[in-house]
């Protein structure tokens, strides 16, 4: 087994990918080091996945946040890159260990996934939209399949007030949500 899962006590991010069944097509979760769902026969393009409906739950205001499981990566993708993500996988939202607005954020996908990504998010516990705002703008984050065997990986800031949020990434074969939640407050000292 190339990832193994340890759960964090004190942490308040959960990805909206899986073990808490808000996942969009109900499979099981995975991790960064087993072999993810790989393009179907008939592989889906960016505009495809970006076209499947957001399947993110709402919550009532000051509702408990499902937030998603983190994992440490047996396999870390190295390069000053963070060792561990929220979320079943193969797509993990990573850079902190809980959120406040204005901290750096990142998007990670296994090595083992090499098909095309779209993430899409909004605020779960109210009406704001995406919270993770990348360097390419505020909208969506998608990306084309790669070379099998590289972490892909998009940086950012969140942002937004505090509350409970979900990203949805969806992939050929896959849909996964990861839920966190954005602390009010200035962020504590590093």
């Amino acid at each position: 087994m190339w990832c193994s899962v340890v759960p964090r006590g004190s942490v308040r991010v959960a990805l909206v990918f899986a073990t808490i069944g808000l996942t969009g097509c109900g499979a099981a979760p995975q991790t960064a080091g087993t072999p993810a769902t790989g393009p179907t026969a008939s592989p889906e393009s960016v505009a495809s996945l970006g076209a499947r409906p957001l399947k993110l739950p709402a919550l009532q205001p000051n509702s408990p946040c499902p937030i998603s499981a983190g994992q440490d990566f047996a396999n870390p993708p190295g390069h000053k890159l963070p060792g561990y993500g929220f979320g079943p996988g193969p797509v993990f939202l990573t850079g902190q260990t809980e959120w406040h607005s204005g901290e750096y954020a990142m998007i990670l996908v296994s090595p083992y996934y090499n098909g095309p990504v779209v993430v899409r998010g909004r605020q779960l516990d109210g009406t704001n939209g995406m919270a993770f705002h990348a360097q390419q703008g505020t909208g969506n984050i998608s990306d084309g399949a790669v070379a099998p065997g590289q972490w892909r990986s998009w940086d950012g800031m969140i942002s937004g007030p505090a509350g409970c949020y979900g990203l949805q990434a969806d992939g050929a074969g896959f849909s996964e949500t990861i839920v966190f939640n954005i602390n009010s407050g200035p962020p504590p000292p590093a």
